[in-house]
């Protein structure tokens, strides 16, 4: 991740792209998306919460004019 939270994703595309994220770029590692917790369409960007392998939850978002995802921690995950 980039200081200003520029991350490289790998994200199946179905009919639309972004359908589903796959992989994140994430502390100079590729991360395994093993669960998206939730997901929301804004008019600019669409925006996921995933939880990564190593237990690291992310909110990424995938802005559409720039063709760019940003990603940060998201606090909100709740450990089963």
């Amino acid at each position: 991740m980039t200081a200003d939270g520029l991350v490289e994703v790998e994200a199946y595309a179905g009919v639309n792209y972004p359908e589903r994220p796959l992989r994140v770029h994430w502390q100079g590692a590729w991360r395994r998306v093993l669960s998206l917790e939730h997901q929301h369409q804004e008019p600019d960007r669409r925006c996921f919460i995933v939880l990564l392998d190593g237990d690291t939850c992310l909110r990424l978002c995938y802005h559409y004019a720039n063709n760019i995802w940003r990603a940060e921690p998201f606090a909100g995950h709740r450990k089963d």
